[in-house]
C-alpha cells in the first residue's frame, strides 16, 4: 500500500478531510477486490498467495543450509498454528506481555508474521502438490512463445526451401515441423540452429530470408524456454515450500519461547513443539450438551 503522505502545511477544511477519507476508503476497497494493484475488475488474489507475497522477502533470505525436508506433517502444523496458536495470541493481555519483552531478547516481528506464514505454508504445499502431480501445466510468457515460434517458422521455411532436393535433410525438417508443445519448441530451435550451422555454406546464399544471427537466437530462445520450464517444475515448488515452512517453524519457535517464559508451566502446555503438534491429532473442541429429545405430542381427542 502507498505510504501515508505528511500533512500539508495548509489546514484542510472539514469537507476536504471527509473527501480524503472517502477516497482512501475507496482505494482500500479497490485493492481488496483487485489484488495487489487494486485494479477494478481484476481477479482477486488467492489469500494464501497474498500471505506468501507478504513474507516472500523473509523466505528468500533463509540460508540454504537451514532448508531441509520438514519433519512431521506441514499441513497439520500450519493448521495447528492457525486454529490454536493464533487465537491464543488474540488475548490482548498475553499479546501485551509479549510485546513488552526487550527487542534484544525477542523478535517482535514474529507476532505479526506468524499467521501469514502459516497461511503461506498451506498455499505453498498446495502448489507443490500440483507441481508434483503435473496438474497445473507449464505457462510461459506470451512474448517469449510468440518470438520463439516466429523464429522457428522462419527457419523452417528457409530450410524446407533449400533442402527440398535432399531427402535426408528434408526428413529432418519434416520431423522438426511435427513438434508440438513447449519442450518440442525448445528442442526444435536447437535442431534448427544445428542445421543452420552445419549447412551455412548453402543457406547463406539466400540473401532474402536467411539471417546469420538466427542460429544464435534460436539457441538463446531454447535456453530461455528450458529455464522457464525448469523453474516451474516440482523442484522449484519444493524449495519454496520447504523454505516457507522453515520460516514458519522459526517464527513459531520464537513466539513459543516468549510465551513459555511468561506463562511458565501453562506456556509449555499451550505452546508445544511445532513438530509435536504436527504429529498429533488436533485438540478436540468442547462438545456442546446434547439437545434434549422432543416430547411426544399429546394424543388427539
Amino acid at each position: 500500500m502507498p505510504t501515508k503522505k505528511p500533512a500539508h502545511k495548509i489546514a484542510k477544511t472539514a469537507t476536504e478531510k471527509k473527501a480524503g477519507a472517502a477516497k482512501a476508503g475507496a482505494a482500500k476497497a479497490g485493492a481488496a477486490k483487485g489484488g495487489a494493484g487494486g485494479v477494478a475488475g481484476s481477479p482477486a488474489r488467492d489469500p494464501g498467495e497474498a500471505a506468501f507475497l507478504r513474507i516472500q522477502a523473509r523466505v528468500d533470505a533463509i540460508p540454504a543450509a537451514q532448508v531441509s525436508q520438514p519433519r512431521g506433517d506441514v499441513r497439520r502444523a500450519a493448521s495447528f498454528v492457525l486454529s490454536d496458536t493464533v487465537p491464543r495470541l488474540a488475548d490482548r493481555g498475553l499479546l501485551a506481555r509479549l510485546a513488552s519483552l526487550p527487542r534484544a531478547e525477542f523478535d517482535h516481528s514474529a507476532l505479526d508474521l506468524l499467521q501469514p506464514a502459516a497461511e503461506a505454508a498451506l498455499w505453498t504445499q498446495a502448489q507443490l502438490a500440483e507441481a508434483e502431480a503435473g496438474a497445473s501445466g507449464a505457462r510461459l510468457p506470451v512474448e517469449l512463445v510468440a518470438e520463439a515460434s516466429g523464429l522457428r517458422t522462419r527457419m523452417l521455411e528457409v530450410c524446407a526451401y533449400h533442402f527440398r532436393d535432399d531427402a535426408a535433410l528434408r526428413a529432418q525438417v519434416d520431423d522438426i515441423r511435427s513438434g508440438q508443445g513447449y519442450l518440442d519448441l525448445a528442442e526444435d530451435l536447437g535442431r534448427l540452429a544445428g542445421l543452420y550451422r552445419a549447412q551455412a555454406a548453402t543457406l547463406k546464399q539466400d540473401l532474402r530470408f536467411y539471417r546469420e544471427g538466427d542460429a544464435k537466437d534460436a539457441l538463446d530462445f531454447a535456453s530461455r524456454i528450458t529455464r522457464e520450464l525448469r523453474s516451474q517444475g516440482p523442484q522449484a515448488a519444493r524449495d519454496v515450500a520447504w523454505r516457507t515452512f522453515a520460516l514458519l517453524a522459526a517464527l513459531y519457535a520464537e513466539v513459543a519461547r516468549g510465551a513459555r517464559f511468561l506463562l511458565r508451566e501453562a506456556g509449555e502446555a499451550a505452546f508445544p513443539s511445532l513438530i509435536t503438534a504436527s504429529r498429533t491429532a488436533p485438540r478436540p473442541r468442547e462438545k456442546s450438551p446434547p439437545t434434549p429429545p422432543t416430547p411426544p405430542a399429546p394424543p388427539s381427542k
